[in-house]
């Protein structure tokens, strides 16, 4: 018998899976802990994925694969590709064919070569692994969520590392409305109310407005950043040690990769201290030429050095604002999701902003997103047969980043007819998305009524994915 399906929250640093069950269950792994790093690791002899990888991040630094989430469905000389490559200690090469970025790594005496989605589907396996061994059944189906402002390249990517891996994906889902989902579970709030969810993770800023009324969410806005992330004030910070160090010992690190990760680990783990804590001690021993590294960081030389990447977060809130055609007077809570909005400097920023004294901490940040997941892939088995799923992809679509062919002289007619037939059915997009329904729950107690009353589909350019339009509303992203 097969099991039920399950959500995954595919992460850039950290995943989640859950799974329906009478309730949401969080699917541990191996070693008891609800979340997994994203975090591949080749070795000689084999392939790690997940902690035993991440244990090996100092050995096999050059082999060791991370932040494969904000490579997928992107080209090689996305000015971002190039400014990211020159952080990571990987070798990184343009596939000329398809213009898309291959890790080269040397694994069991060979060159091998990986695409970004062929690594976000080794961590996917390893969490349909987990789910089976706590299922004790095969798990064939499965709901992934991305940010939601991943243009359609991006999740295509998605849907196709899900594939690789041996799943079926119902639906690529925004994570600020499976958030929102769980939210809504979590607190038994039934609405009228507006709620903003504000989702700062590892990669990825995500903001998304909601309105819950008669227990529907309907989506009124959406913004962020698709590379803004705790990754990025662990860079900062981690510059921060460099300079610390060589003028300490003017010792130059910039070739000597394993200090810079082991600089970046220690990095991480003060931020995390610094969540919580007024200042974090670092001490690393010979961390070059027998040198060590100790000092002391306060959480206001912390916030000091970072204020430049906080101050990024207004302008998303702003565009979110604005696009929901509400106040920030209008928003009545605000939801915190991913492990960067932990930052006190985070909360103060949204306690200004909103002018609130109270935001919302009540929902997991680790794990809401694959709580929704999980509870949209149950309610998606219960959909009435005569009525159709759309998921979004009704039509074949090119492969992610793939350059468009030129038009021959004698099909300039027949690619004219074509273009009017796409324009003619994107109006028809447009007018049914103004309509678009919503997610409903009948009840938001412990029992969810397993039935999806409408959902919609988000319109995709078939043409050219690199001309994907950025400014995402509301039509492109609901996704129910």
């Amino acid at each position: 018998m097969s099991a039920p399906p399950i959500g995954i929250d595919l992460g850039t640093t950290y995943c989640c899976v859950g799974v329906w069950k009478g309730k949401v269950e969080i699917i541990p792994n191996e070693l008891g802990n609800r979340t997994t790093p994203s975090v591949v690791s080749f070795t000689p002899n084999e392939r790690l994925v997940g902690e035993a990888a991440k244990n090996n991040i100092t050995r096999y630094v050059e082999s060791t694969i991370y932040d494969a989430k904000r490579l997928i469905g992107r080209r090689y000389d996305d000015p971002i590709v190039q400014k990211d490559k020159e952080l990571w200690p990987f070798k990184l090469e343009k596939d000329f064919e398809s213009d898309r970025p291959q890790y080269v790594i040397e694994y069991k005496g060979e060159t091998k070569r990986f695409y970004p989605e062929q690594i976000s589907a080794m961590i996917l396996e390893k969490l349909k692994g987990y789910a089976e061994d706590y299922l004790a059944a095969p798990v064939s189906k499965a709901i992934i969520t991305v940010p939601a402002y991943f243009n359609d390249s991006q999740r295509q990517a998605t849907k196709d590392a899900g594939r690789i891996a041996g799943l079926e994906v119902q639906r690529v889902m925004n994570e600020p409305t499976a958030a929102a989902i769980a939210y809504g579970l979590e607190t038994g709030c039934k609405g009228p109310k507006n709620i903003l969810v504000f989702d700062f993770g590892g990669g990825t800023l995500d903001i998304s407005v909601l309105k819950i009324e008669n227990s529907k969410y309907k989506v009124l806005a959406v913004s962020g950043d698709t590379h803004l992330g705790g990754e990025d004030i662990d860079n900062i910070l981690a510059n921060f040690l460099i300079k610390e160090f060589e003028d300490k010992t003017g010792t130059n690190l910039k070739n000597n990769k394993k200090a810079l990760r082991r600089l970046k680990i220690t990095a991480e783990k003060a931020k995390r201290e610094l969540s919580f804590s007024s200042e974090a001690q670092i001490d690393i021993d010979a961390l070059a030429d027998g040198e060590d590294l100790n000092l002391t960081i306060t959480r206001s030389e912390f916030e000091d050095l970072c204020q430049d990447l906080f101050d990024k977060c207004i302008p998303p809130l702003d565009t979110a604002i604005e696009d929901s055609k509400l106040t920030r007077y209008d928003i009545e809570d605000v939801v915190l999701i991913g492990g960067t909005s932990r930052i006190p400097k985070i909360s103060e920023i949204l306690q200004d902003y909103f002018h609130k004294d109270n935001l919302c901490k009540g929902v997991s940040p680790d794990e809401a997103i694959a709580y929704g997941a999980a509870v949209t892939a149950n309610l998606m088995l219960n959909v009435d047969d005569e009525e159709p799923l759309v998921t979004g992809e009704e039509k074949p679509k090119p492969k992610p980043n793939d350059k468009p062919k030129k038009k021959e002289d004698d099909n300039e007619d027949d690619n004219e007819d074509e273009s009017e037939d796409e324009n003619e059915d994107e109006n028809e997009d447009e007018n049914e998305d103004e309509n678009e329904d919503d997610l409903k729950f009948e009840t938001i107690e412990e029992k969810v009524v397993n039935k999806l009353i409408n959902y919609t589909k988000y319109k995709r350019d078939r043409k050219d994915l690199d001309k994907i339009n950025l400014e995402l509303g509301e039509k492109n992203l609901v996704l129910i």
